[in-house]
């Protein structure tokens, strides 16, 4: 499910940044180069260099996250050339990363900071879900667990007799 919406919100994303006449830069998905998980865990080691940024809602984004990221949603980086934020200028690279390989959010963050002139800017395509499951640690609270209520078991009672009082065992002898 989280995949397919995030197919969606990538072609959500494209038509309107086709229609809003901003997109002319020419920058495609084949301009943006991927990084493996190594190289994602070798940047949480060098938070001083290269920035990890999640445009994941900041609701998503506070129910786990991978560590040092930032977040930095779609709509607060500007799609003006050249109007870099001061916050991010200062690294050397930038590893944008979403929920998983279909996050158009991801794909359309990473396009629009090249657009706009970040240099060194990456994808990690595997996103939070590969980070989870190769086991890496999260920061923020985890999703709270769906746990289906516990079925009651069955009431398990003994034999009555007319009066409601429980039958006496029956013996052997008679």
């Amino acid at each position: 499910m989280s995949m397919m919406r995030n197919v969606l919100a990538g072609l959500f994303l494209t038509l309107l940044c086709i229609g809003a006449g901003g997109c002319s830069d020419n920058v495609s998905d084949r301009d943006i180069e991927m990084v493996d998980l190594a190289e994602v865990r070798a940047a949480v080691a060098k938070p001083d260099t290269i920035r990890l940024l999640d445009p994941r809602s900041p609701g998503e984004f506070a129910n786990g996250r991978i560590p040092t990221a930032m977040n930095i949603p779609l709509a607060d980086i500007s799609d003006r050339k050249d109007n870099i934020d001061p916050r991010l200028a200062r690294f050397k690279g930038l590893i944008v990363y979403g929920d998983d390989p279909g996050s158009g959010v991801a794909r359309a963050t990473a396009k629009r900071l090249m657009r706009t002139g970040y240099k060194g800017v990456k994808m990690f395509s595997g996103g939070l879900s590969e980070w989870r499951s190769a086991g890496l640690k999260t920061e923020g609270a985890p999703p709270a667990p769906t746990v289906a209520p516990a079925a009651s078991a069955p009431a398990t009672t003994a034999p009555t007799d007319a009066s409601g009082f429980g039958k006496p065992p029956a013996s052997g002898n008679k």
